[in-house]
């Protein structure tokens, strides 16, 4: 008998899922209650007007990236264009544009957050080498918290290869976003609060207050590796984006 499975589900991690199962030699079924697929990346149409039911971004799709090597694995072409400009925080008395290249960001936070410039570059860049740090984690393939035993072996070698990154991850372990901002002296920086509150809530589902340093450092500096759209014409090459 041919193996099959069942998938619950034809959001991004189902329909991944069926892919790589589908690719592995087995008889995939997925099933799902809405309309169309994508789950939190689908969309609606009404009255003739299509209407994204959540995420409109797509990320990891850089050469070398987390979804790029994911949808290489599962034999998957997604063409995709590179936005340098992907959104604007829009806050009560400001606006923070958002840009992948490093120097146009940095001169956007010191020019938007200009009460208190350098204490917010030194905090963005101190977030910025934690989620370097998660990143080498994720791709290594390794869950945090670990909760799996063999996880263990990934993790022991990812340490031996990667001491330093190891121990510095150990220390912010236990930290918030909010004992990051203690660190820097910016827990009372109203705007920059409600700028880093903005993203964490749709990221995170919680503010700074309470939000994990580890896995937030990655949702807020992401834009960094590379923010992408996703090409309606299929039949075109993907456009693979230029790091900065």
């Amino acid at each position: 008998m041919a193996k099959s499975v069942c998938i619950i589900g034809a959001g991004i991690g189902g329909l991944t899922a069926g892919a790589l199962l589908a690719n592995a030699g087995f008889q995939v079924t997925v099933l799902e209650k809405a309309s169309t697929v994508g789950g939190s990346a689908g969309f609606y149409i009404r009255k003739g007007r299509m209407f994204p039911t959540g995420a409109t971004v797509a990320f990891g799709l850089e050469e070398g990236g987390l979804l790029r090597e994911l949808l290489n694995e599962a034999g998957v072409q997604l063409p995709a264009k590179c936005l340098s400009h992907p959104m604007d925080v829009i806050l009560p008395d400001r606006k923070i544009s958002i840009y992948q290249r490093t120097e146009y960001w940095e001169e956007e936070l010191q020019r938007v957050f200009f009460e208190h410039p350098e204490r917010v570059l030194r905090f963005w860049r101190e977030l910025h080498k934690i989620g370097e740090m998660v990143q080498a984690v994720s791709a290594s393939g390794i869950s945090l918290p670990i909760k799996k035993l063999y996880d263990l072996g990934s993790f022991a070698r990812l340490a031996l290869r990667r001491p330093v990154s190891m121990l510095r991850l150990a220390r912010y372990a236990l930290s918030t976003v909010e004992d990051l901002l203690k660190k820097h002296k910016l827990e009372h920086y109203l705007p920059f609060r409600q700028f880093l509150d903005a993203q964490l809530l749709d990221a995170a589902q919680t503010d700074a207050s309470e939000a994990a340093l580890l896995p937030s450092s990655l949702a807020l500096t992401i834009y960094r590796k590379g923010s992408f759209s996703i090409e309606k014409d299929w039949g075109k090459s993907a456009l693979l984006c230029q790091r900065g």
